[in-house]
């Protein structure tokens, strides 16, 4: 889905409003004078800024739901999209400076919170900034989609990229895209598809550079909330062509953290079921597109690796999880993709470092019991189309 500028009924100003106060400012009032950087809290008190709003539907995705045939759901099960608080637009500094994990400098050493995602990024990576090394500079026009945790799949596909949508709506034009450096295949080949290569990108080391005109795109939605919008964006960019969804996967963890050590056990039950043992990272990114886009159902332990049953139209999924992470982003963005989701707490084993990374002992009665629900359904939706 391409927006075109009368789309996006852009609106070009440089004068100072009445905003809408993120939650970022009790922070900035918070700050005593020399433990963190000095702070602006919005691009309007940016002296020689350019800002262009945005016009892109925002609503969230309805609420998500995820059932478990466990006597108790989980409380990060129960919840509610946010409305965002902040403005969805554009500024485009004259002489801006990225930092770290995309947050923006001023050229008299500001950093502009509305650049952070929230106080909890803020806190993680610039209330004890050290000194800054000296900027790489660059002359041009550089538009920035860095940002928080950017070299993990799940945030690289639904807050990075997005902010392209964003870029786009507001019709500004730039001569190159500020990107990671070492970028991994999938971050390749999602940009290629979306038509960024070769010269037009410049990669950033994470430190600190410094850009004639620096453009800065706001994410489209809360992190972790994804947006109805953000989902369709997503999925009519990236895929190239909607499939009949029919296969049954296992989706495996093996060589990672949070893996499953009786997977053989619980595959050895699943594969005479018709269940297919997927590897995502065994797969380019078109080919994952392509084995998710074609399954019906998906079963493994939680992770980035369900992050591609967005690209299937219709997807029952069994999350297995470690207790000690119980993480709602990946269940996010399947329930506002419209799939329904599913989840057991299994038992954790073989702490390696963090809890939250340690291995997960998955209960094949409990698999059984969930698969038998969503085979019903499955079977119920059939009939229904029959009828």
């Amino acid at each position: 889905m391409h927006w075109s500028s009368s789309r996006a009924r852009t609106r070009r100003r440089t004068q100072r409003v009445a905003l809408t106060l993120l939650p970022l400012e009790s922070l900035a009032r918070s700050l005593r004078p020399g433990s963190a950087p000095a702070v602006v809290q919005r691009f309007d008190q940016v002296p020689g800024v350019e800002l262009i709003d945005v016009d892109l539907p925002r609503e969230p995705a309805a609420a998500p739901t995820s059932r478990t045939v466990q006597a108790r759901l989980h409380p990060n099960f129960i919840r509610h999209y946010s409305q965002p608080s902040y403005q969805l637009r554009v500024a485009q500094i004259p002489n801006g400076r990225l930092a770290l994990s995309g947050g923006v400098f001023t050229r008299r050493d500001e950093l502009v919170l509305e650049s952070l995602w929230d106080g909890p990024h803020f806190e993680r990576d610039f209330a004890r900034m050290r000194r800054l090394p000296s900027p790489r500079r660059l002359t041009g026009t550089g538009a920035s989609i860095i940002s928080l945790w950017g070299e993990n799949y799940f945030h690289w596909m639904f807050n990075c990229l997005p902010r392209l949508a964003v870029l786009q709506a507001s019709a500004i034009t730039f001569d190159y895209l500020i990107v990671p450096e070492n970028l991994r295949p999938f971050q390749t080949a999602t940009l290629e598809k979306l038509g960024y290569s070769g010269d037009m990108l410049v990669p950033f080391t994470g430190q600190h550079i410094a850009i004639e005109s620096l453009v800065w795109a706001a994410p489209l939605a809360p992190i972790n909330e994804p947006s109805r919008f953000l989902l369709e964006w997503v999925r009519s960019n990236l895929r190239s062509r909607v499939e009949i969804p029919n296969r049954r996967l296992y989706v495996s963890r093996r060589g990672g953290t949070r893996r499953t050590v009786n997977e053989d056990e619980i595959y050895g039950r699943l594969e005479p079921l018709g269940y297919e043992f997927i590897l995502p990272e065994e797969y380019s990114f078109d080919e994952q597109l392509e084995v998710f886009g074609q399954a019906r159902v998906a079963v493994g332990p939680h992770g980035s690796n369900f992050v591609n049953g967005v690209f299937s139209d219709r997807l029952s999924v069994l999350e297995c999880f470690q207790p000690e992470h119980v993480n709602w982003g990946v269940y996010s963005v399947l329930c506002a993709a419209g799939h329904d989701h599913w989840n057991i707490l299994c038992e954790s084993v073989g702490r390696r470092g963090p809890k939250r990374f340690s291995d997960m002992r998955v209960d094949w009665r409990e698999v059984e019991a969930s698969l038998m629900r969503i085979d019903a359904e499955l079977a119920s939706e059939s009939d229904a189309e029959r009828a």
